[in-house]
């Protein structure tokens, strides 16, 4: 066979065997109130200039969540197996050995005291470092509690990948900024567009820098908020055991324990005094900002600049329950504050029916109406009657999880420059050998090589 066939025939085959590699990655989220494995796969990339294309394959929700386990150490083994088995049984076994595995925990674990975070992390590091427990690659940097600010820009990277912002043929010239609400802390990420003071974080994905604001906001999340309003409540009242809680529906009765005692609450739905509380959490500290300007407290926050932003999580879902957002997505403040001032007077048996709400969420749901409202016009900056904010739980049928925002962000860490390696010179042997496993229409390529290069 002529040399020059040799090469071209090297040179397909080389490629070929990039094309044909595949990975996959497990990732691990323990959240605060379960821990949901996930399964991705995705192609060999071509050139770190360009995206991975990444497919969630598999994902399930166990409960109870990790930090249940700060206090019983002795059964995060069999906790941790039950998770590593079955990403197992959704990973095919050959590539168990060269698939990465990640548990990342978020808000549920910021919140353990720090002594019984760190030896809750170091005993799930020391059982997945048992090849009999866990057979994916493990390193310790892969199990860490997450960041609030690390959150927000996966949750970014997740939301600006599935719009195709990273993309070469983008039609995005700029990316969305990310409102993310979870149950026990509030991120807000976006790429400014004049200088940036404080809280940027930078990444690289396909070969471009970004320089993003993040913050994240502890104690600030949804469920974390209602907490903060029954110990509001509770301090203000004293020595009362039964107290009226002015954000929670009418009829909405509940008993709460503090530790020392157990206190009553009585929904009296009466918004307005709601919202001073929620007000006052927002405006604490407000007087001390530097530098300028802030967003909660005294928390500096770059201007919005023209940025659109996505409102996920509990946003989305409460913008859908109060019916402020159309078809597109974009959400209606004045709608939404309007609406919930209506919704926090009913009763709880008329809002489960009405609005098709669960008991557990119906007075989170009026309280998270007016939160919204404030922390996006007061804290964060943007004007009442903006059209900038859509409040989505997808992008493109695509779900907006920060997990895989996550695995985009590590593998783009570990990306070479050159993720195939180099196409070697094959000898006749090399290349003979190699021949024997092509395909029909593999055959037909070699062949069209051949006959070209015996006319030329």
């Amino acid at each position: 066979m002529p040399t020059s066939v040799i090469f071209m025939v090297g040179l397909f085959l080389a490629d070929r065997t990039c094309a044909k590699r595949f990975h996959y990655g497990v990732m691990i989220d323990a959240g605060s109130s379960g821990t949901r494995v996930r399964v991705y796969s995705w192609p060999e990339r071509r050139s770190t200039f360009s995206t991975f294309n990444i497919t969630e394959v598999f994902s399930q929700k166990l409960k109870p969540p990790l930090s249940s386990f700060q206090d019983r150490l002795d059964s995060v083994p069999e906790y941790m197996h039950n998770l590593t088995s079955i990403a197992e049984s959704k990973v095919p076994s050959h590539f168990h050995n060269r698939s990465h595995l990640y548990l990342l925990a978020t808000a549920g674990l910021r919140f353990l005291k720090e002594e019984k975070a760190k030896n809750l992390m170091n005993t799930v590091r020391r059982v997945l470092s048992d090849r009999r427990i866990n057979e994916f690659i493990y390193s310790e940097r892969s199990v860490r509690i997450l960041s609030g600010e690390e959150e927000g820009v996966f949750a970014w990277i997740t939301a600006n990948s599935h719009n195709g912002f990273f993309s070469a043929n983008k039609s995005l010239t700029k990316g969305f900024g990310v409102l993310e609400m979870g149950g026990g802390s509030t991120q807000i990420t976006f790429l400014p567009e004049g200088p940036l003071l404080a809280h940027m974080f930078t990444l690289r994905i396909a070969g471009r820098i970004y320089n993003l604001y993040s913050h994240s906001y502890l104690n600030f999340g949804m469920n974390y908020m209602y907490r903060r309003i029954n110990k509001y409540l509770i301090h203000q009242s004293s020595q009362d055991t039964r107290i009226n809680n002015p954000c929670a529906l009418i009829n909405d009765n509940y008993a709460y324990d503090t530790g020392d005692k157990t206190v009553t609450f009585r929904g009296s739905g009466s918004p307005s005094e709601c919202f001073s509380i929620i007000s006052s959490f927002l405006k604490e500290a407000h007087n001390t900002c530097y530098p300028k300007p802030c967003a909660i407290g005294s928390i500096y926050q770059p201007s919005l600049g023209s940025n659109k932003f996505y409102a996920i999580e509990a946003y989305a879902y409460v913008a859908a329950t109060l019916n402020a957002s159309d078809s597109s997505g974009r959400l209606d403040i004045e709608k939404l504050n309007k609406t919930a001032y209506v919704y926090c007077t009913k009763t709880l048996d008329y809002v489960v029916s009405a609005y098709k709400v669960t008991t557990e969420y119906a007075s989170v749901t009026c309280m998270m109406g007016l939160y919204i409202t404030e922390l996006f016009t007061f804290s964060y900056g943007f004007p009442v009657n903006t059209d900038r904010i859509y409040s989505v739980l997808k992008i493109n049928g695509k779900p907006l999880d920060w997990t895989f925002g996550a695995v985009l962000y590590e593998n783009e860490l570990m990306a070479k420059d050159y993720p195939c390696a180099p196409i070697p010179f094959l000898s006749s042997a090399g290349v003979s050998k190699q021949i024997q496993k092509l395909s029909f229409l593999e055959w037909l390529l070699i062949l069209s090589l051949f006959s070209f290069h015996i006319f030329i």
